[in-house]
């Protein structure tokens, strides 16, 4: 699997303990790289040499673990819409026509096909390939990818949990006491529980819960519930010692009640000889279970403090400057300014401090509503909640003008000399919601976005294997949230935009596309959404197994070529996401941004307008578009602007750089720099 990661993560391969002395295997390095260029890859020169000095077990070895993996991304070829000369057949059919023809297809399982209209010749053309080249890593860099992950504050995906298991179970080394990032920890520590530990490294009962939530194979992070395991005698008595040493028994037993009295069946801890071993989990464990109105919680003693206006709430508060975070709205409303001046006394991180800038940076306008992405074990789902009343806008300058001056102090050592930062990282957010991403082979963060300046057709694509039914469509709304739906249930063209038929997954492999040409779009066009959404088959995306995929492709010539080829891609995705619904993509035609979703929007069998007005306000509210004419501004802090100010020199272009920030920086390679993040001026900052 190692060199799948290596691929993955960072487009280069790790080969400094396999190679030899001299070339033995160029025919099949020749063949890797064929296969490489299927996919729009190409081996870079230094890293091709490599590859052809392994002998022929090694490299048929890499081939298998590469090959393989990016197949399970990209999939084969040979998947077709019905109509095959698409899209000049589909533009070609009245609506009438086209939706006969989606009843005789249905109506006959997918033995009838409609004839492409006038019966037009394909032409053939070759598609330009801007190939991207796969380089070599260093044994350092390697392992980055894995402490990126492991002491990031970032939320491990399915992929990402692979790659930790792999890594620990190669006996990577790391430093369990860095983990911070709570879920993170919560994963890694349940594989202490199959080791000779005798209690586990934390004094929060939350932990606890959250480890022995993974070690069942549920949701660490708490937002789902999980079907607790039966704990072994050894697991049990592991789980009571840490359990005695705790500091937050009360707290963490009130407001997690349900799930504590489930797993405390198991731990027994009122027999009479645990009473004696563990008297303060047994004294607690009988108040929530006999009287749970005696239990109070650090919130209700914070809330109570609140609504005295008692400054003591201060004192309270500093015990923990992340709940302190996310209250400073509500106490810089309640208390005014004096609340962040209290805030910044405390040892509040980098991260606190990007998280609170970020939060007011936008609080001094009217806003239409809320929203908030919510990850779970396998989807991240955009919710809404009523607007705030806007700040005074002099308070809101004052507030971001102290958190940027406390920001630009902090420093990370190894970005002390010259650095260079893509200017497409100034639009790429951090990723703090970020679980259910797909498994694809140019990864990106929710929300992040690529400028496309090609006015070609966009091309987005969903294809699958087997005898099941997966409808894209899109959503074309106007500035005046005027909305037009295009796909299998609504029209199926408006002329910019070409759905190219209701593929219902009758045959072996199947596919559906929507052409969006990007120079006929209207001017009062404001966005395009795409959605792929089960109609028949598995309960959720990741039942497919990674054969159902999604993803996007630049076609100067849309109409050439009868099946979908792989090589053109510039983003591919697997589809994995644990709910029925998948909103891929967008498109702003005023800024020709792509912007990154891949996020859940509920099970509803048919998305409305409604569905189509939420997503702009998410992307409206946490979407930062690059109009490529002016320079980035400042209003929101992406991982441009967190290398920007962490680093101490910034250099014109890469090649004058002792570090380059490009599109292989990942969003955990950022997380992890904060969490090293210092400020001189505070040294006793751990």
């Amino acid at each position: 699997m190692r060199h799948f990661i290596s691929f993955q993560k960072k487009k280069a391969l790790y080969l400094d303990d396999l190679v030899g002395a001299a070339a033995q295997s160029t025919a099949l390095a020749h063949e890797l790289n064929h296969e490489l260029m299927a996919v729009g890859f190409v081996l870079a020169k230094d890293a091709f040499d490599a590859v052809a000095a392994l002998d022929v077990p090694q490299l048929e070895e890499l081939y298998r673990d590469l090959i393989g993996g990016i197949r399970r991304i990209v999939g084969g070829d040979g998947h077709e819409p019905i109509y095959r000369n698409f899209p000049q057949s589909v533009l070609a059919l009245s609506y009438e026509r086209f939706a006969i023809n989606a009843l005789l297809h249905y109506w006959t399982f997918g033995r009838w096909r409609p004839e492409d209209e006038g019966h037009l010749q394909r032409e053939f053309g070759v598609e330009p390939v801007k190939y991207k080249p796969v380089g070599l890593l260093s044994r350092a860099a390697f392992e980055r990818i894995f402490h990126d992950l492991l002491y990031g504050q970032v939320s491990l995906s399915a992929f990402d949990k692979r790659c930790v298991d792999w890594y620990i179970d190669q006996g990577g080394g790391f430093d369990f006491s860095r983990i911070s990032f709570k879920e993170t920890a919560s994963y890694v520590g349940q594989r202490l529980l199959a080791s000779d530990a005798r209690v586990l490294p934390t004094r929060r009962a939350t932990t606890v819960l959250r480890i022995w939530s993974a070690f069942s194979g549920g949701d660490e992070g708490l937002k789902e519930n999980t079907r607790f395991k039966s704990p072994s005698a050894r697991a049990r008595a592991v789980l009571l010692r840490t359990l005695e040493q705790c500091d937050d028994l009360e707290d963490s037993f009130k407001s997690y009640r349900e799930r504590w009295l489930r797993l405390l069946l198991y731990l027994h801890p009122m027999t009479e000889e645990h009473r004696q071993r563990y008297p303060k989990v047994a004294e607690y464990a009988d108040r929530l279970r006999n009287k749970p109105e005696t239990l109070r919680t650090f919130r209700s003693r914070v809330e109570a403090a609140i609504e005295a206006r008692d400054p003591a709430l201060f004192a309270l508060l500093s015990r923990r400057p992340g709940e302190f975070m996310r209250r400073l709205d509500h106490l810089v409303r309640v208390f005014g300014v004096e609340a962040l001046h209290r805030w910044l006394e405390l040892d509040t991180s980098f991260a606190q401090l990007v998280t609170a800038y970020n939060h007011f940076a936008g609080r001094g306008e009217a806003q239409a509503g809320r929203g908030a992405v919510l990850a779970g074990a396998g989807k991240s789902e955009f919710v809404t909640y009523k607007a705030l009343e806007p700040l005074p806008r002099a308070l809101v300058e004052h507030i971001t003008d102290q958190l940027l001056e406390r920001l630009r102090r902090f420093r990370v050592a190894e970005l002390a000399g010259p650095v260079h930062i893509d200017r497409g990282l100034y639009y790429a957010p951090l990723a703090t919601n970020n679980r259910a991403s797909t498994l694809a082979l140019d990864s990106k963060v929710i929300g992040e976005t690529r400028r496309y300046t090609e006015g070609a057709t966009l091309r987005m694509y969903v294809h699958w294997e087997g005898r099941s039914d997966i409808d894209l469509s899109a959503f074309s709304i106007s500035r005046a949230n005027e909305v037009i739906k295009v796909g299998w249930n609504a029209t199926h063209q408006t002329g910019y935009l070409v759905y190219s038929g209701d593929n219902t997954g009758l045959a072996e492999k199947n596919a559906e596309y929507l052409d969006i040409n990007t120079e006929l779009i209207p001017p009062e066009i404001e966005w395009i959404i795409t959605e792929a959404r089960i109609f028949r088959g598995p309960d959720n995306f990741a039942g497919y197994n990674g054969t159902a995929h999604i993803g996007w492709m630049s076609r100067q010539k849309p109409e050439a070529n009868r099946l979908w080829l792989p090589k053109t891609l510039e983003h591919a995705m697997a589809l994995r996401n644990q709910a029925r619904t998948a909103y891929l993509m967008a498109y702003h035609p005023r800024s020709r941004n792509i912007v990154y979703l891949d996020m859940s929007m509920g099970d509803a069998r048919v998305s409305t307008p409604q569905d189509a007005i939420r997503m702009r306000l998410f992307l409206e509210r946490f979407v930062t578009i690059d109009d490529g004419e002016h320079e980035t501004d400042w209003r929101a802090l992406n991982q441009g602007h967190v290398l920007e100010l962490l680093s101490g020199e910034l250099a014109g272009d890469a090649s004058s750089a002792e570090v380059a920030f490009g599109e292989h920086t990942t969003a955990e390679q950022v997380s992890r720099l904060m969490t090293l993040a210092r400020d001189p001026a505070r040294p006793d900052r751990g």
